[in-house]
């Protein structure tokens, strides 16, 4: 068993059915009131919770983002699963590698609330995304304003999903991102036993002819640095576990609460026949 899935769960890297999801808004529904301050925020609000961590390895320093995102509520009336995605999970722009790679897991939710005619119930939990990213591209996301074109495609693109029946392929990450999951996992490059190490530099000298357009194991790696970290909210307090992967550097880390990212509809710019 990898490190975190005690605290997330046996629902990791299974994304939830439509009607798993319109049943947990239901019964959130039926006790949104009497959620803590924090629980409130996460679920009902949409806040993200990030977490940041920077570790040295071969000398340099590096930083990695792991993100907490609950589904949509309340989304009763979605009929798709994107439908209960938030905003923030996509990005924008689908000719470059993707710069996050996602998965689903639930995040425990300990807090003891009264349902109907008095009878004490949990929420137990809530349908969640994790995210990984580099620390720098989340700090340049930071406030953004999410556009989202009227016909709502062009330019927009969920990133690497991992679920059980897909696979994430190396070619399909950006190539700096790729390398420090290989680096956090310990994993082994090609050439057979060498762990890899590769700084900022020496991914940018990484052809694209090089770079192989899939990696064995690169999914199971991934998973090891999602599973290091997880969140858990009890009572009305946010518990964060970070480990191990990341118990092989010296490392620090940071918390950010982040208030769901506006968005808006652009309108479609009308043509003119000739």
């Amino acid at each position: 068993m990898r490190p975190g899935d005690l605290q997330q769960g046996t629902h990791r890297w299974k994304y939830p059915s439509v009607d798993e999801l319109v049943d947990a808004c239901k019964r959130v529904d039926e006790v949104a009131d009497q959620l803590g301050r924090l629980v409130e925020a996460y679920v009902v609000g949409g806040e993200e919770i990030h977490v940041h961590v920077e570790f040295v390895a071969g000398g340099e320093r590096h930083g990695v983002c792991v993100s907490f995102v609950g589904f949509r509520y309340p989304c009763a009336l979605g009929r798709t699963f994107k439908d209960f995605l938030p905003s923030s999970v996509y990005e924008l722009g689908g000719d470059d590698p993707c710069e996050q790679i996602q998965a689903a897991m639930l995040v425990p939710i300990t807090q003891d609330v009264q349902g109907v005619q008095g009878v004490s119930k949990g929420i137990d939990d809530w349908y969640s995304v994790e995210r990984l990213q580099l620390l720098e591209r989340c700090l340049r996301a930071r406030g953004r304003t999410l556009e989202i074109p009227f016909d709502a495609a062009p330019g927009i693109f969920l990133p690497p999903l991992i679920d059980g029946a897909q696979f994430v392929r190396f070619d399909a990450v950006d190539r700096e991102l790729a390398c420090l999951v290989f680096l956090l996992a310990g994993a082994t490059d090609q050439g057979g036993n060498e762990v890899v190490e590769r700084s900022a530099g020496v991914v940018n000298e990484i052809t694209d002819e090089q770079r192989p357009s899939r990696v064995d194991g690169f999914q199971r790696y991934v998973e090891d640095v999602l599973a290091s970290v997880s969140i858990n909210f009890s009572g009305d307090g946010l518990e964060i576990n970070v480990g191990g992967v990341f118990d092989r550097f010296p490392n620090s880390l940071e918390v950010e609460h982040r208030a769901a990212p506006l968005e808006f509809v652009v309108p479609q710019e009308p043509t003119h026949d000739a």
